[in-house]
């Protein structure tokens, strides 16, 4: 609500089992957080993986540093942002 712009501080891959809720994903930003470079937004986006096998860490880099690149340009359509609470935001 006061615009600015995204600034992407870090990025992770995480599987559905690493995460158990939204609360600890907070949890674990915060030990990553630098002060005074607290984040407002966490963007999530989904990647396949090939059949009976979850993409690993190496297979998940390059789309995550496209997704970074994507956020920094502007064009975060395709990527669910949430806010610290876990409520979806609307942008525009």
């Amino acid at each position: 609500g006061q615009g600015g712009a995204l600034v992407p501080l870090m990025c992770v891959d995480k599987t559905p089992q690493e995460l158990a809720s939204f609360d600890a994903l907070v949890t674990e930003a915060r030990q990553f957080t630098a002060p005074g470079h607290d984040w407002a937004i966490v963007f999530a986006a989904a990647m396949s993986g090939t059949l009976n096998q979850a993409p690993s860490s190496a297979d998940a880099e390059a789309p995550l540093q496209r997704m970074v690149d994507a956020i920094k340009g502007g064009a975060h359509g395709a990527f669910i942002p949430f806010d610290r609470q876990g409520h979806p935001v609307r942008f525009g």
